[in-house]
């Protein structure tokens, strides 16, 4: 049996992209801004990445996958500070995400 890449990137990116979506309304927010502002960024993330299934942009799936890759980074090193505040442990499964978020994305580029 075979795995469907594809199918795979687009179920994982919906999946993690309903999570952004959602987080804010469970509590999730930067501590270095105002809760709007943290949420609003939140949507947009979330919603830019169901735009990247569904539009199939290039540029839009490149920039949304590097983002990813920087928030790998910067769970990493716990340099981006949440409320509720994260464990060592949340700070690197976060990056583990992003990071499979980035890789994924790219897979989606490959196909268009």
């Amino acid at each position: 049996m075979s795995v469907n890449w594809v199918s795979l990137s687009k179920a994982y990116t919906t999946v993690y992209a309903l999570c952004y979506i959602v987080s804010p309304v469970l509590g999730l927010r930067l501590t270095c801004t105002e809760p709007i502002f943290s949420a609003i960024g939140l949507f947009t993330i979330g919603l830019g990445l169901i735009g990247c299934l569904y539009v199939k942009n290039i540029y839009l799936i490149l920039f949304f996958s590097a983002f990813e890759a920087v928030g790998c980074v910067a769970h990493y090193l716990q340099i981006v500070p949440w409320v509720p505040t994260f464990s060592n442990n949340a700070y690197l499964v976060m990056s583990v995400l992003d990071f499979c978020q980035a890789i994924l994305l790219l897979m989606q580029a490959e196909n268009l």
